[in-house]
Parts: C-alpha cells; structure tokens; sequence
C-alpha cells in the first residue's frame, strides 16, 4: 500500500505499478500487467448506477490495466424504506452474495488469478459489511483471488465492522464529505445498526480516512472524484491523500443533539405507554 500526497487536480496523474513482481517467463511482469482487476460497484439508496460508466471508459484507456467492472444491486432498487424498516434487505444480502461469487468464479474460469476492489457508496456500504464474513469464506477457498482494497463513499456502515474487513482486503478507504448529511441522518434514525463513518469518518485500524471539504452525498460519486481519487486505488493501490487538515470537528456536538434526540423518544414513549395503562 502506497500513500501519498496530491497533486493538482488538473496535473495527470502518472499510476505507478505497486504489486510484487511475479515470475512470467523472466519477462519481470508484475501482478498489475498480467492480473486483471475486478471491480464490483455497490450503489445506495436513489444512488444513481451511472457512475459505473466511469470505470467502463478508464477501462477502454490504452494505458489503463484491465478493469472489469460489474455493477450489484438487489432485487428491487433500494429506497429510504430499506434503510428505516430494513425488512427486504435478507434478500438483498443473499442477491449480492450470489452476484459477487458467481461473476468471481465465471472469471477465475478465463484468468489464472485475480485482483478484486469494491467501491460502496451509501447503504451499498452498510449491506456489503453485512455480508463480508461470507466474501471472507468465498476468499479464503479461493487463493488465486486477492481482495486488495475496498473504497467506502458517503458510507453509513457501524464503525466496529473495520476489523471483518479488515480481514479481508489490504486496506479499506473510506472517503469522508465535509457536506454530507446523510451519514448523521441515518444514524439518527437507527444507532444500533448505522454510524456516521461518511461525514465524521471510522477513525479505526485498518481503515484510512480521506476528508473531502467539498463533498456532499452526490459529489462523493462524480466523475471527477472517481477519476481522481478512486480509480488509483482500484487500479494500482495508489491511496492519494487530499491536501486538506482538518480543524475543529462538530461530532461531539452532533453527538450531544443524538443523544438527546433518543433520550427525548424514550422519555416521551415511556409518558405514553404510562398513560395507557393508568
């Protein structure tokens, strides 16, 4: 894994080969000239699957290494329902399981070994998560196919999922928008199963944090945010860091209004339910 520093965004960006050099006839191939990468596009709610056009044209680039990119969405688009209610997403789980490993083991099929990046945005993030320790046992059956790096975008996942993927890929990024309010409204909606990692970032091992001033829950997905800060990762491993620091953070006071918030509906619930039985 390579950090480091960004360049201009209006500056090309030259990828460099950052895989071991394997042994092709002495040719001194790496894994990046020979192994092709699959990438599989996880979108949220009402997130748009046109992104995906995005990793088709870099990979028409003469250039570019083979990118074979699959798009995975469940039985039915994802809705605010889903993310409230969460009754149909079993079988948005188990449609995502059969899609990954199915298109995994039709490729094995053409390529002696594989490298695989997944990019999440949203709720795409919080499914995937749900679903890791299964891609884990897929992996682990299937040596040839490397898990190399997975990349989190407006994501709503519980911050405590970093250690299953951990496991399973080299390295997870998760691009954090300073604008992005989503992130917090799901949290809000329902603690116990999302966390604010898209705007305030996971802030644990094994994951690294990109903070975006700019970003909102939309921008994270644009053509230029692709093209500039994913693509390398998915391409060559190439982690880019944005020249920004952060100051002074409002998490601890987004933090105070959720707790109150909650504490407010129980307080507020217990009234009710005391006056029905009185």
């Amino acid at each position: 894994m390579t950090i480091i520093e960004a360049k201009p965004l209006e500056e090309a960006f030259d990828a460099e080969i950052e895989f071991e050099e394997i042994d092709d006839d002495d040719r001194g191939l790496t894994r990046s000239d020979v192994t092709p990468v699959v990438v599989f596009l996880l979108p949220g709610i009402n997130s748009s699957k046109s992104w995906a056009s995005v990793f088709h044209g870099f990979s028409n680039s003469p250039t570019a290494r083979q990118i074979i990119t699959e798009t995975v969405s469940g039985p039915s688009d994802l809705d605010t329902v889903d993310l409230v209610f969460r009754f149909r997403l079993n079988a948005f789980r188990r449609d995502y399981v059969s899609q990954i490993t199915a298109a995994l083991d039709k490729y094995k099929m053409e390529h002696p070994s594989l490298d695989v990046a997944l990019v999440c945005h949203s709720m795409g993030s919080a499914i995937f998560a749900d679903i890791v320790q299964d891609i884990i046992e897929y992996s682990d059956s299937n040596p040839s196919i490397e898990f190399h790096h997975v990349v989190f975008l407006g994501s709503v996942c519980k911050r405590t999922h970093n250690l299953n993927l951990g496991k399973l890929c080299k390295r997870l990024v998760n691009d954090v928008g300073e604008r992005d309010v989503w992130p917090i409204a799901a949290w809000f909606v329902n603690p116990l199963k999302y966390d604010p990692v898209g705007r305030f970032g996971f802030h644990r091992t094994m994951v690294t944090d990109r903070i975006f001033p700019e970003n909102d829950h939309s921008s994270c997905v644009s053509d230029e945010h692709l093209r500039t800060w994913v693509l390398p990762v998915v391409e060559d491993g190439i982690i880019r860091n944005p020249d920004f620091k952060r100051g002074s953070s409002p998490y601890n006071f987004v933090r105070f209004l959720h707790a109150a918030f909650w504490g407010a509906l129980v307080f507020f619930g217990a009234q009710q339910l005391f006056q029905l039985f009185t």
